[in-house]
């Protein structure tokens, strides 16, 4: 399952899922003016580093650690609810004993944070006559 420039599939489409990886969109400038498919300037394969270089654990078990990270101007709530439901479809697909977990939610905090500033500035609006 693949969104504008997000990709996830699971392991029976692998050869499709490599191919729509490698053609996923990057910007070369700061205007918008040039593209590159990401296959163009990364090796794109599919596998383990072994031996691992960094091990994760959580909760006491280690885990595969997915780190999705958002790029400056782009809105991070919007990647969130993204996420949610690419976790729900992916979820539906995985061997029973295999289960994805969110260990940080970055928009749920920025949510909060912007409920608290327009909290505050509504407080201020209301006491400053």
């Amino acid at each position: 399952m693949c969104a504008s420039n997000c990709c996830v599939c699971p392991t029976w489409q692998r050869s499709s899922c490599l191919r729509a990886t490698k053609k996923i969109l990057i910007e070369i400038s700061q205007k918008r003016l040039a593209q590159l498919g990401l296959g163009a300037i990364a090796r794109i394969r599919r596998g383990y580093v072994d031996p691992p270089v960094v091990k994760v654990r959580h909760q006491g078990k280690e885990v595969i650690a997915v780190d999705v990270s958002i790029v400056k101007s782009s809105d991070t709530i919007k990647l969130g609810k993204l996420l949610q439901a690419l976790t729900v479809e992916l979820s539906k697909t995985l061997p029973a004993g295999i289960k994805l977990v969110q260990v940080q939610d970055q928009p749920a905090a920025v949510s909060q944070s912007v409920n608290e500033l327009v909290g505050v500035l509504i407080e201020a609006v209301l006491i400053v006559p």
